[in-house]
């Protein structure tokens, strides 16, 4: 083989060695860019500090409804306010296939429990004794039965946040449900009571954790 050949040959082969490296520059550099958009993708979001709200698909019952107190406990700042509530309240409906739409009862400053929830009735406790006829039953004082039963008709006597006052009117609301400053109040029910301390007993600090009463429309 001539000096002219051999050469010829070296030449050619450092090229495509050359080519090779490139392919592989570029094949990094779009792994890289894949990983880089496609990373943050996976990151989880964060739960459990109440659901958007609204009746979504749900159908209201025609008939009697049913009203319960959540098994679960939320600091006031971290539900995410009425809206948050009802989410809430539905996803422990929809938890053990009640059916039906379901509502807080919570009052803040724009909006009174009484307006979430009224017309309707009655209303039957997870024991299916009546709690009340209709929305002037509820707000006379003077519950039928207490509320007093868990979606999983459990019974509890347990403090209830709603804001609302006897006549379902706002009172202390955490500063509209978003604040956990343990200088803030907002108003709790107690969860077995017949009287109008079901929704208006006393205020606690705003740290404090709550149940929810949770009313099918």
């Amino acid at each position: 083989m001539s000096w002219r050949v051999l050469v010829s040959f070296l030449l050619c082969g450092c090229n495509a060695l050359a080519g090779l490296d490139d392919l592989a520059f570029t094949s990094n550099e779009a792994a890289s860019s894949t990983s880089s958009s496609g990373g943050a993708g996976g990151m989880p979001g964060n739960g459990g500090e109440g659901g958007e709200g609204g009746d979504g698909g749900c159908v209201p019952s025609a008939g009697n409804k049913r009203v319960f107190v959540t098994s679960d406990f939320f600091t006031a700042g971290r539900f995410g306010g009425l809206r948050g509530a009802d989410g809430i309240c539905q996803a422990a409906a929809d938890g053990i296939s009640l059916g039906g739409c379901w509502r807080a009862w919570l009052s803040d400053a724009a909006t009174a429990a009484p307006e979430r929830i009224c017309p309707g009735g009655p209303w039957h406790n997870m024991r299916g004794a009546i709690v009340a006829s209709d929305c002037g039953d509820l707000l006379n004082g003077d519950l039928q039965s207490p509320i007093g039963f868990t979606q999983n008709a459990v019974p509890v006597s347990v403090g209830v946040w709603t804001g609302a006052d006897a006549s379902g009117a706002m009172a202390a609301d955490c500063l509209g449900w978003t604040s956990e400053d343990p200088a803030q109040e907002g108003l709790q029910g107690v969860s077995d009571a017949s009287s109008a301390s079901w929704t208006a007993s006393g205020v606690t600090t705003c740290n404090d954790v709550g149940s929810f009463y949770c009313f099918e429309l």
